[in-house]
């Protein structure tokens, strides 16, 4: 089967071998939020698998980087990165020091 890409208004064609089977997120089925997000967060970041705290692990002087995953994903950056800068800044690292 032939399939293209929409990059900046330019189709480009191409195919996949036989056999494999193609879907996209679209084609996932939505994914219920929780009820209250913003406790979910700071549950996570009270809690964290295998990790300690990010307070914990962040010292002054040190730089961070903080990432978070694309638009596919429905994580709510809005909520969750004020949380972490907190946490950050209780370990000593300045919002300067962030990026």
């Amino acid at each position: 089967m032939d399939y293209f890409l929409n990059v900046e208004g330019q189709k480009t064609y191409f195919s996949l071998p036989k056999g494999w089977d193609v879907f996209c997120y679209q084609d996932n089925p939505p994914i219920s939020g929780a009820a209250d997000p913003l406790t979910e967060i700071k549950n996570a970041l009270d809690d964290p698998i295998g990790s300690p705290k990010i307070e914990e692990l962040a010292r002054p002087g040190m730089e961070a980087v903080v990432l978070f995953d694309d638009l596919q994903r429905p994580t709510p950056a809005h909520l969750a990165v004020p949380e972490i800068l907190t946490r950050l800044n209780k370990g000593g690292i300045p919002d300067e020091r962030i990026f």
